[in-house]
């Protein structure tokens, strides 16, 4: 009979990713995160980034199976929404910070589990 292990990773991103939906859901009335104004889309994505990235850089294994997935819906995310930004002549001056320290959270993570 072959060993089935559970894929708990991949459970694990299904519940990280709703929490910040549930969250706008909540509060704002809406699972869109796009409708939502520029403070309170910040609000979301920094809780996004808190959720995913905190899994990943504590589990070495995360990073290989449901990590990257997770880590690129949430660059996916703020990726859109800094294209939104910029036609609509916004100020997406926090949003490029809190992607640059994605980016730079996630070659950490990269690294970290290459080096091992």
């Amino acid at each position: 009979m072959k060993n089935i292990r559970p894929h708990w990773h991949y459970a694990l991103a299904v519940i990280l990713l709703a929490v910040p939906l549930l969250y706008i859901h909540g509060q704002f009335h809406t699972c869109n995160p796009f409708y939502l104004n520029g403070r309170q889309f910040l609000t979301f994505f920094l809780l996004l980034m808190l959720l995913i990235n905190t899994p990943i850089l504590l589990m070495r294994n995360m990073m290989q199976t449901a990590g990257r997935t997770m880590a690129a819906v949430c660059l996916a995310t703020g990726c859109c929404r800094l294209v939104q930004g910029i036609s609509h002549h916004r100020p997406v001056g926090y949003l490029l910070l809190l992607l640059l320290l994605q980016l730079l959270l996630l070659g950490y993570a990269a690294k970290k589990v290459s080096s091992r």
